[in-house]
């Protein structure tokens, strides 16, 4: 008993939830990878990246690292107000893709001023995946 939840402990350890997701429109393109690790990830180690394209402009590009303290201040954020239609999902809890439609706002955050930039319906890919 002891040693199956050693071996439990050793491969729940190891596993890692890898995201992302994928937004576009005419105007507006929206990414975000995201990596959730069964155990604290090495110091200076990528855990994710967000990318946020209108109109043609890169209004945020940034990569995320474990251990170096701090959120990045982005002057611009996406949020998804719904309602979400979906046109194509496959896949498990495990693993699999989503593909659907939903209402995306662009607007600036504090401590800037807080404003609407952009509303608009997007077409998303959602992705994940259980890794050992």
């Amino acid at each position: 008993m002891k040693n199956l939840m050693l071996l439990a402990l050793i491969v729940g350890g190891g596993l890692a939830q890898a995201s992302h997701v994928v937004c576009s429109s005419p105007n507006l393109y929206y990414s975000s990878v995201h990596g959730d690790f069964g155990t604290m990830p090495p110091h200076g180690m990528k855990t994710g990246s967000l990318t946020i394209v209108h109109q043609g402009k890169v209004l945020v590009k940034e990569d995320k690292f474990a251990g170096l303290g701090g959120l990045p201040v982005t002057k611009y954020t996406v949020d998804f107000i719904g309602p979400r239609k979906v046109l194509a999902s496959t896949g498990s809890m495990v693993s699999g893709a989503q593909v659907y439609t939903e209402t995306a706002v662009l607007r600036t955050l504090p401590p800037f001023a807080e404003e609407e930039v952009a509303r608009g319906q997007v077409v998303c890919e959602r992705t994940w995946a259980m890794v050992p």
